[in-house]
């Protein structure tokens, strides 16, 4: 079993000058409940301050990274899951794990125990790659309004020159027939 904890958001935890204890235990060879599969060993994370109170909220989010157990060729449905223990049931809270070598890494505003689930993100479609494409099919949509008004904004300068055209030689016509009649009067 291995893991990776980014500890720089340790020292922000505590006050200066105060002290604290880091706890990771590690439990493996187990299986969820409610069909959850753990894809990993469980890692409990807990983290006290000088005076023994345990810390379970983070200001700041933790990076964790948990190397899945076995031969799993399709990775796609993990997610970094926690155990509930007023539900007792694990619950999926980050689906959206980068890989990096062997492990995946997800982040939590919180320390419980921890471990990678099977068939996390079982809704249907991938809720992580939209975030690339959303903002592309915003800028082109953006792209598209654009141009659309500016196109429309064209062909009215257009017919707007047009008509002033066709206003300034009728004026014309008009003026050279009345000074025409007004010479025979």
């Amino acid at each position: 079993m291995a893991v990776k904890l980014e500890f720089y958001w340790f020292l922000h935890l505590l006050p200066e000058g105060s002290f604290g204890t880091l706890d990771v235990s590690f439990l493996e060879n187990l299986s969820g409940n409610n069909g959850d599969v753990l894809r990993s060993s469980i890692i409990d994370i807990r983290l006290f301050d000088e005076f023994g109170n345990s810390i379970t909220s983070l200001e700041e989010p933790l990076r964790i990274c948990l190397e899945e157990n076995g031969s799993q060729k399709d990775t796609g449905d993990l997610c970094l899951g926690f155990f509930d223990v007023e539900k007792n049931e694990w619950i999926c809270e980050d689906e959206c794990l980068e890989q990096e070598g062997s492990f995946y890494c997800g982040d939590t505003d919180h320390l419980t125990s921890f471990a990678l689930l099977l068939d996390g993100g079982s809704g249907g479609g991938d809720p992580c790659s939209s975030s690339d494409e959303d903002y592309v099919l915003a800028w082109i949509s953006l792209a598209l309004v654009a141009a659309s008004i500016t196109f429309i904004t064209i062909i009215i300068i257009i017919f707007e020159i047009r008509h002033r055209r066709q206003v300034k030689k009728m004026n014309a016509i008009l003026e050279k027939r009345l000074l025409g009649e007004g010479a025979n009067l």
